[in-house]
């Protein structure tokens, strides 16, 4: 679930993914990649936070390193706070991204457009909380989108 987490826990921040949509006819439709340690379940693309980056840029830099989608962040939507299955907690910070040019995934994964509708039928693939994120921010995307 995106948080609205005080600044106090900005440094905690490790991990940046991005939620990129496109519009297509009409419908809206988000990226989706195949996991690195599981291509059956499906991701946001997400990573690390390298050194002199902020957020927003280690967002966009996954986002091509993943899923081969030259990307521009439009807003940050808020933080994601997830306990991995050892207990490793995570707190990712998340940003609304437009793809602006698409390639194939330099890391090889697949790479899904899919709508709402389509995310509710593969469910069962889906990484943990990554079906609540993409319903709050097709309530929250631009004026003049619709989801």
């Amino acid at each position: 679930m995106l948080l609205s987490v005080s600044s106090d826990f900005t440094e905690r921040i490790d991990r940046a993914a991005a939620v990129v949509y496109r519009v297509c006819e009409g419908e809206v439709s988000f990226l989706l990649v195949s996991s690195s340690g599981d291509r059956q379940r499906l991701v946001l693309p997400a990573g690390g936070i390298e050194k002199g980056e902020t957020p927003a840029t280690a967002a966009v830099r996954e986002v091509y390193e993943e899923a081969g989608v030259r990307a521009a962040s439009r807003q940050r939507l808020g933080l994601y706070h997830h306990t991995k299955p050892n207990g490793q907690c995570r707190l990712t910070e998340v940003v609304l991204a437009e793809p602006l040019a698409c390639e194939p995934s330099p890391e090889g994964r697949d790479v899904y457009w899919l709508t709402l509708e389509q995310v509710d039928r593969v469910a069962h693939r889906l990484s943990p909380g990554v079906r609540a994120i993409l319903g709050r921010v097709a309530d929250r995307l631009p004026t003049g989108v619709a989801a």
